[in-house]
């Protein structure tokens, strides 16, 4: 009986080749390459459905005679020391070639073999999902274009992987599929039947809250390491037909109790309500220092500024003088932030006397030549692009969270009854009262806000909200 020893991690040929498939690579040991590896022992690399063959000698065979290799085990045959140390040599480095292909991604046999022998740059290491959307994200905000509508999309599904709600600070159990979490799984691992996982966790997990939203950034996600990767999944999941089902309404209600249903949510104030706010002595809840009195008036006057133009806490802060306002006319044009990326129109209002006595107040007082001397208005920003986007919005959300503090202390002072006072309070509730008050045509109403009628509907008319037509000027 003769004897032989078969290194426990080498594999048959045909098991290799099955593991090998997933990285669109073969490897296997030969003794009969081309010209120069004739007659030695070596690693032959090739692609399925192609002739491209690359070759490496095994590094450290002391064995001088091949005539003990078996082909179909892979390995040397015999019990010598010789043997034993060969067969050591090639389990090393076949386990070598196998993680390098798990860990890195290789265009063909020679980047493999190069990165073996520790060549420089030759290997390009597979991100996991999680940090390939962490590369996304940072490239969508240092885009100077287009960063604002893009890299939150990413910055949302990246959170959601990692399973932490910012606005919260709470945790929660992220997504997995087969007991991994799809945040570390690596990007040429991921196939539809993780896709499909991370679609039922949303409509479990998260009740089915931004469906459309995640699965189309995810699949986007997916598209874009296509292109910087080979071997990547394509996805064809038809994770739309499988979409979060609206829940039905409860039965037997009127056509009046449907639509309070679907209005009661709108937050929006009575123009009594506004008149209490509008009429409220703001020393009743003024800081000591004169300092912040100033900005809780500046505060207190910029959401006034935006019930009488109906804008949107983003637009109402970057207001300037050259651009945006003109005396003559008594009017503000300017495109609206949120879709200045989009071809926005170009919006156009005419001030009532309220407004144009507000910025009046502040003439001249904004080093940055902004209708409001806020803080962050003390420079002038420019085209908000690349980095002075990015400032500029640090100091935007800071400036909004600290006004939307400050109306939140005079809804208690006023003992209001709605749940939480925002600045976009004042968009719904002038766009409310532009309708049900002053008896305003929606479409004007609509111009005037840089917004549509589809939109108004949706998201900031409230109908049950003072029905009785009075003129704009009454308050």
């Amino acid at each position: 009986m003769y004897l032989f020893c078969v290194p426990k991690s080498i594999q048959s040929v045909r098991e290799r080749t099955k593991l090998n498939d997933m990285e669109n690579f073969k490897i296997k040991l030969i003794t009969n390459g081309p010209r120069n590896f004739k007659g030695k022992l070596t690693v032959l690399c090739s692609q399925p459905g192609t002739t491209t063959r690359h070759y490496m000698i095994v590094p450290g065979i002391e064995s001088q005679n091949l005539s003990n290799w078996n082909d179909d085990l892979q390995c040397f045959t015999g019990t010598d020391k010789t043997t034993l140390h060969d067969n050591g040599i090639i389990d090393d480095v076949m386990t070598r070639l196998n993680e390098l292909l798990d860990t890195y991604s290789f265009s063909s046999g020679k980047e493999l073999f190069d990165c073996f022998r520790g060549v420089p740059g030759a290997a390009k290491k597979i991100p996991t999902l999680g940090e390939f959307l962490r590369e996304v994200v940072a490239e969508e905000k240092s885009k100077e274009i287009g960063a604002s509508s893009n890299y939150q999309l990413y910055n949302t599904l990246l959170n959601k992987l990692k399973g932490v709600n910012l606005k919260t600070q709470e945790t929660f159990i992220p997504s997995s599929y087969n007991g991994k979490k799809l945040y570390d799984t690596p990007v040429s691992d991921i196939t539809d039947y993780h896709f499909r996982a991370f679609g039922e966790w949303i409509k479990t997990d998260l009740g089915g809250s931004g469906y459309r939203n995640l699965m189309t950034t995810f699949a986007a996600t997916m598209e874009r390491a296509s292109e910087r990767y080979p071997d990547i999944h394509r996805l064809v999941y038809k994770w739309r037909k499988d979409s979060v089902k609206k829940a039905e309404r409860a039965e037997r209600l009127t056509a009046q109790q449907l639509l309070t249903e679907s209005k009661n949510e709108i937050p929006t104030l009575t123009v009594d309500e506004l008149n209490r706010f509008l009429n409220f002595d703001l020393t009743t809840i003024w800081p000591p220092q004169k300092y912040r009195q100033r900005l809780v008036e500046i505060y207190y006057d910029t959401v006034l500024l935006m019930y009488y133009t109906a804008s949107r806490p983003a637009d109402v802060i970057q207001w300037d003088w050259v651009h945006n306002y003109c005396e003559e006319t008594g009017q503000i044009t300017y495109i609206p932030h949120k879709l200045r990326n989009r071809r926005g129109k170009r919006v156009t209002i005419n001030l009532c006397p309220q407004a144009v006595a507000i910025i009046d107040k502040y003439r001249g007082q904004s080093k940055g030549g902004y209708l409001l001397p806020l803080p962050m208005n003390e420079i002038d920003w420019g085209e908000l692009d690349g980095e002075s986007y990015k400032t500029w919005e640090k100091k935007r959300n800071h400036t909004l969270q600290s006004i939307n503090l400050w109306l939140n202390r005079i809804a208690c002072a006023l003992n209001f009854d709605i749940k939480k006072l925002t600045m976009y309070v004042f968009r719904h509730s002038s766009i409310t009262h532009c309708i049900n008050r002053y008896n305003m045509n929606v479409m004007k109403v609509a111009a005037m806000a840089g917004t549509s009628v589809e939109i108004i509907n949706k998201h900031y008319y409230n109908p049950h909200i003072d029905n009785n037509t009075i003129p704009f000027t009454d308050l």
